[in-house]
């Protein structure tokens, strides 16, 4: 999480496993994943043995940042505890490394969004917790200028 001066409000990543926040000027946020020296196999997360064959000769990496939209759905009753607006979308996004994140889409209107679209990875405040510090999330936004194939 990143450091900051006692008495100063934080931003901090709402799932650090998931999702890392530049801790440096220049640094980007970035998601997290794990890869198997084993199989190739690539995850989203930090893993401690593989999903896939179990081997613990596993690393930590850094996932690619885009990816195009598999698969997307409309919520229009989400779960008691959700603060954004209601309907919203939520997409599955197949990364490069074939694996499939899955969250909420933002800046784009829901018509407007296509299976095959190329999205990018978005960091935005979620909530603020109980001592005012910012918690981030990941969420998927369409690239600018990027139509589904």
């Amino acid at each position: 999480m990143n450091q900051q001066p006692a008495g100063k409000k934080k931003v901090l990543s709402m799932k650090e496993d998931l999702l890392r926040l530049p801790v440096k000027p220049g640094e980007k946020p970035h998601l997290v994943g794990t890869r198997c020296h084993n199989c190739g196999e690539y995850t989203q997360g930090v893993r401690v043995v593989c999903q896939k064959c179990f081997s613990d000769d596993v690393e930590e990496v850094v996932l690619s940042n885009r990816g195009k939209l598999t698969n997307f759905v409309v919520v229009r009753v989400p779960a008691p505890s959700w603060k954004g607006p209601i309907p919203y979308p939520l997409g599955e996004v197949t990364l490069p490394e074939n694996v499939v994140v899955m969250t909420q889409i933002i800046g784009a209107e829901i018509d407007d969004i296509k299976v095959g679209q190329e999205m990018e990875l978005a960091v935005e405040k979620a909530i603020e917790d109980e001592e005012g510090n910012d918690i981030m999330a990941f969420r998927w936004k369409p690239v600018a200028g990027k139509e589904a194939a």
